[in-house]
């Protein structure tokens, strides 16, 4: 059987493709440094570009709905621990005041 082929993730391709896009190192020292083939890579960069139009498209579908980034955020600010913001925010407890 033949080796599993690697699955990289939308993060690392977006991360080596803005290299690419940079233009301050090689194809040949980006694949070096990230461990993938320079096709590969130039086939991202390509992908970079085609498609970064759509993330200034008016009326975009894919565009955040403010009420569910509200929630999310409301959602990570409960599960922050009362300790930590008492320490590092200098919040005092309500039965303290």
């Amino acid at each position: 059987m033949g080796a599993k082929r690697k699955q990289h993730s939308a993060d690392f391709k977006a991360q080596v493709a803005m290299a690419a896009l940079a233009g301050d190192k090689t194809l040949a020292e980006l694949a070096s440094e990230y461990g993938v083939h320079p096709t590969m890579i130039s086939a991202w960069k390509q992908e970079l570009v085609k498609n970064a139009k759509e993330l200034f498209e008016h009326g975009n579908k894919k565009a955040a709905d403010p009420q569910a980034v509200t929630g999310a955020m409301s959602l990570s600010l409960h599960q922050i621990p009362e300790k930590w913001l008492m320490d590092n925010l200098g919040l005092i407890r309500p039965e303290y005041v």
